[in-house]
């Protein structure tokens, strides 16, 4: 190689150095799940400890990219514009929060936790995107919810309901960021219902298991909200 031609070559890289150190890489966006309390429901806690499992989501989701749709059958992904965690934790912990806020049971733990639960939620993540086949963005959660009974002792585990939650809100722009709001408000909806039939199947479950006297001592309990 002659002396001239090694000199371009030198000057080539330097001059692409120098423009990559001008013109970094685009900056990477992390998006978190998240509103207001629910606040508290106007419900008669019950003396009962509820467990929640890490939630397991369709491999088309389990990874922090944010998906969307623009057409049937076809799926894509962000690159600049991701969830700040696996969506499934994020999910999951937002409904574990919300049960711990609701003061509405003697404790709520994640699974595994060093507490003995007396029911357990799981929840698998169906779908989690943005959807954009109408004339507006909208984002979307199908959640399955399967709540479970378990025995004191080593028997078979009750399934109390196995529900699906799927919920949708219209996005106020087209833009990720309010694609995010609106995942937030379908997650919140989705938990106000879920509180809801946790509660009743719980309730249901407590008042056909005692006896009369179960009855007459519980009314006699002063069990206070946390």
């Amino acid at each position: 190689m002659s002396l001239r031609l090694s000199l371009a070559f030198v000057s080539l890289l330097l001059y692409t150095g120098c423009v990559n150190l001008q013109h970094p890489a685009a900056k990477v966006d992390y998006y978190q799940i998240e509103y207001g309390p629910l606040g508290s429901p106007a419900s008669e806690p019950l003396d009962v400890v509820l467990g929640i499992r890490n939630f397991t989501i369709a491999s088309t989701y389990d990874h922090d990219r944010i998906i969307y749709k623009e057409d049937t059958f076809k799926r894509h992904a962000y690159y600049y514009h991701r969830w700040i965690t696996n969506p499934s934790a994020m999910v999951k912990n937002a409904l574990l929060k919300d049960l711990q806020d609701s003061s509405c049971y003697r404790a709520v733990t994640p699974i595994p936790g060093g507490m003995i639960w007396d029911y357990e939620i799981l929840g698998h993540v169906h779908e989690i995107s943005e959807e954009d086949l109408g004339k507006d963005w909208t984002a979307v959660i199908d959640l399955e919810v399967t709540f479970i009974k378990v025995p004191p002792k080593e028997s078979a585990k009750k399934i109390l309901f196995q529900r699906n939650y799927h919920y949708s809100a219209v996005c106020e722009k087209k833009e990720p960021l309010s694609v995010v709001v609106a995942m937030s408000t379908a997650v919140r909806e989705l938990s106000v219902k879920l509180q809801q039939d946790v509660y009743k199947a719980v309730q249901d479950d407590v008042k056909a298991g005692k006896t009369p006297e179960d009855v007459k001592t519980s009314s006699n309990k002063n069990f206070g909200r946390r």
